[in-house]
């Protein structure tokens, strides 16, 4: 009976020693965790912001198609869009995107003669700097 009684006072204190250890490889697994999810989160986050920025370029593109050859103003312009595509002012904490279109022309505007080029790139308004889209094309009097 004298072997029960230590037996037991072992095991009280290995439990204690158990639960700490079960603690610490528990916390472990949850940084994991919290990595992976972090990790996945950005990067749908960031196929998103691609995704929005494409679809973005694309429409000014067509836009600046569809005025045509005598229509389009020549120049820069500069445009803000917010996360779901809605166009913002440039000073609304809201705007996410920043859209430049550029026209130029060689020869120089007004010539029937003229390749007008549209280059269209699309950023991030907190790191204009790095594009996310970019794209070009050329207008031409009859087309190409």
């Amino acid at each position: 009976m004298k072997i029960r009684g230590k037996h037991r006072k072992l095991e009280r204190g290995s439990i204690f020693l158990e639960m700490l250890v079960a603690g610490l490889l528990m916390s472990i697994g949850i940084m994991a965790m919290m990595n992976v999810w972090l990790f996945s989160y950005r990067v749908t986050q960031n196929t998103d912001d691609i995704a929005i920025s494409y679809n973005l370029g694309r429409q000014s593109m067509e836009q600046a198609k569809m005025q045509g050859f005598y229509n389009l103003a020549e120049g820069n312009s500069t445009t803000y869009y917010n996360g779901t595509q809605v166009l913002v002012d440039s000073t609304s904490g809201d705007a996410r995107f920043k859209l430049t279109r550029v026209v130029s022309s060689n020869p120089a505007w007004p010539n029937d003669a003229s390749v007008r080029t549209i280059t269209v790139t699309v950023a991030l308004k907190s790191t204009p700097a790095t594009p996310l889209y970019a794209t070009s094309t050329f207008l031409v009097r009859a087309g190409i």
